[in-house]
């Protein structure tokens, strides 16, 4: 049996700290985790659904976090990583997943911050659509492998299936994520380098 993965210190600090009824323990568990959370909810299910998912998801780990339900066997990451998956799951038989995260109300603020920001925003988005374009059963062992940091043996568990199969979905997930990323990203390199020149036969216009 493969040993399990490497718990960090901190964790067993901060599940210590709220089984004994430590409010602040409580505060820096949300402050820590829900950007991490926000980050794979907004990949699995889009902008709209992230928040809902990630506050269902802290509000199930908390009062499982007070009674001592995390046992260490993992890290924290992927003990909420799972909580998240589930919610997402029973979510998707409700509603529709937005496919386009990107919305008015949402774009961000004039600034360096904003910049960095959007960046981000315009990243999430290009992963969602690529991964969009795999099959599930390879989407699904890419999202808990990278994301929700399951291993290799813990995903042939779950689902069921060899370990070498999950290593096999694994390996050609990985190829077609790239393939898909890459066409991606030469496409936004053609766009961006039209456009500049667009912009300077005007301004040439202009000026003659």
């Amino acid at each position: 049996m493969s040993p399990s993965p490497e718990v960090p210190p901190e964790d067993h600090e901060i599940a210590r700290r709220i089984r004994a009824g430590d409010r602040a323990a409580e505060e820096e568990f949300v402050t820590r985790f829900e950007p991490g959370l926000m980050a794979v909810a907004r990949i699995r299910a889009g902008r709209q659904a992230a928040g809902d998912l990630v506050q269902e998801t802290l509000t199930i780990a908390l009062p499982n976090m007070r009674k001592g339900a995390w046992t260490g066997e993992g890290p924290l990451a992927a003990y909420l990583a799972a909580i998240l998956r589930r919610q997402i799951q029973k979510a998707w038989g409700v509603r529709r997943a937005d496919t386009d995260p990107v919305e008015l109300e949402s774009l961000p603020a004039a600034g360096t911050e904003a910049l960095a920001s959007a960046e981000r925003d315009e990243q999430h988005v290009r992963i969602r659509h690529a991964l969009d374009r795999l099959h599930a059963s390879h989407r699904d062992v890419i999202l808990r492998h990278y994301l929700d940091e399951q291993s290799v043996e813990a995903i042939a568990r779950e689902l069921e299936v060899p370990r070498g199969t999950v290593l096999s979905r694994l390996h050609y997930a990985r190829k077609k994520l790239a393939r898909v990323l890459n066409r991606m990203e030469r496409s936004v390199h053609t766009f961006s380098r039209a456009r500049s020149a667009r912009r300077k036969n005007a301004a040439d216009l202009s000026e003659s």
